[in-house]
């Protein structure tokens, strides 16, 4: 038990307060009757002793930035949706940077506005090329020989077709500017990795939805076919070549189904395929019954004959990106090796 006097017990001192002024803080426990604590007492957590008053929202003030301005509204980006029954009176457009505005056709050299970086064959001389302007965007730039009424052309917008931003008509020539793909479907079948039945359906679903928006406005890209249909880095499939549709009223599905053969058969045809005969792969063994039917069908059938048709489901564009990739790389191979040689 401790023996310790209260006198000798020590006291905090403050500079400027004599000996005699010292004495013990004011606690409840020390306090004379009829004497009150003082103004100034230290509070402790999980103290029982405190008198909060609690505010209302109506009393609570509003912060001025906020009472003088309402919340700004965030930009909405508009995007498209692609949707199976899309016809001239529910056009999809594409509303991006740059892309939204219908190019117009003029008279002039386009090569005051962009620079060739390089040329590119598929199926005809495509000069790949970007805008002087900054900030760049990469576009393609080709002479258009088979044309369709251009202000036909240019109106189209959907998301599975290349997006033609401008046309110039210069010493005797039709150049037309397009959106920019990385790789051709023919290049990526030519790459090592063979196509899954989710990766050929995934084409199929996007071509298909490209196809059925030319039907809808009276045309038909008959000639189709791997070197005509175009990815991007983002896995997006896109039909080219649409300046040279013809106008019909019957799409026949039998151009998608060619394509399924030749990505599955890594565009070897191992027998002739007789015009309108069946179309069936080498070996069926090794597909599903689900693919094996829709290229039956696709043999004798029109689009709008195979629009609910469970193959053409799509999972997500992004399954392409690695063979977009890989044949990005196998396209730049030679490139790169004839420089350093």
């Amino acid at each position: 038990m401790s023996t310790e006097s209260p006198e000798s017990r020590r006291l905090t001192r403050f500079p400027g307060v004599g000996p005699e002024r010292l004495r013990q803080p004011q606690t409840p426990n020390n306090l004379q009757d009829e004497e009150k604590p003082g103004n100034r007492g230290t509070r402790f957590p999980g103290s029982l002793n405190h008198d909060f008053t609690l505010l209302t929202a109506a009393k609570l003030e509003e912060p001025p930035p906020e009472r003088r301005s309402p919340k700004p509204a965030l930009p909405r980006i508009p995007l498209a949706v692609n949707i199976g029954n899309a016809t001239p009176h529910r056009s999809i457009a594409i509303d991006q940077v740059g892309l939204s505005l219908l190019p117009l056709i003029r008279h002039e050299d386009p090569w005051l506005k962009y620079t060739c970086l390089r040329k590119m064959r598929r199926g005809s001389l495509v000069q790949v090329a970007c805008t002087k302007s900054i900030p760049t965007t990469m576009v393609t730039v080709k002479e258009a020989r088979k044309l369709l009424e251009l202000d036909q052309v240019i109106k189209f917008r959907h998301s599975n077709l290349v997006v033609f931003i401008g046309c110039y008509k210069y010493d005797g020539k039709t150049m037309l500017v397009s959106e920019y793909a990385q790789v051709s479907l023919r290049q990526t079948i030519a790459i090592p990795y063979d196509f899954e039945q989710a990766h050929v359906s995934e084409v199929c679903s996007q071509v298909f939805e490209g196809m059925l928006y030319l039907s809808g406005h009276g045309f038909s890209h008959k000639s189709l076919d791997s070197s005509k249909v175009l990815l991007q880095s983002d896995g997006n499939v896109k039909i080219a070549y649409i300046e040279s549709c013809q106008e019909t009223g019957f799409t026949p599905a039998r151009g998608l189904g060619l394509l399924v053969l030749e990505m599955i058969q890594k565009d070897v045809i191992q027998k002739p395929i007789q015009e309108g005969g069946k179309l069936e792969p080498s070996l069926p063994v090794l597909w599903s019954a689900e693919l094996i039917n829709f290229l039956e069908i696709t043999s004798h059938c029109s689009l709008s004959d195979i629009k609910m048709n469970s193959f053409l489901k799509s999972l997500s564009p992004t399954i392409l990106i690695p063979f977009v990739s890989y044949a990005q790389l196998e396209a730049i191979a030679p490139q790169i090796m004839s420089s350093s040689a």
